[in-house]
């Protein structure tokens, strides 16, 4: 596949993420330029998670999942991945999952 290719793939799950969180949770995300060093969707402040977007045939989602979790810092590490023919997965450590439930009740 062509780098172009490739990047338009990425952005485009990028899009999606970025287009879900303002649907489901109200708020305005953005996206970083391909090749932008941060998370690839962010919202200013104090958002809580840190978002890696991978969108390609070959995924290592432990490995990818880890080098989230290096990234992130003190944000929950979250990691979308996606294939040619599948829906897009999101990958979160179990106990941040539980963390973040307990501190979003109600919603």
């Amino acid at each position: 596949m062509l780098t172009k290719s490739a990047k338009a793939k990425g952005r485009a799950l990028q899009n999606l993420v970025r287009d879900l969180v303002k649907k489901y949770w109200g708020i305005v995300a953005k996206v970083r330029i391909m090749g932008e060093k941060g998370d690839d969707v962010y919202i200013e402040g104090s958002w809580q998670f840190y978002i890696e977007c991978k969108n390609r045939e070959k995924l290592s989602p432990w490995k990818h999942f880890q080098e989230t979790q290096e990234k992130a810092g003190n944000k929950f590490p979250l990691l979308i991945i996606k294939k040619n023919g599948e829906k897009p997965l999101a990958i979160m450590d179990l106990n941040d999952f539980f963390d973040f439930s307990k501190q979003t009740e109600g919603l």
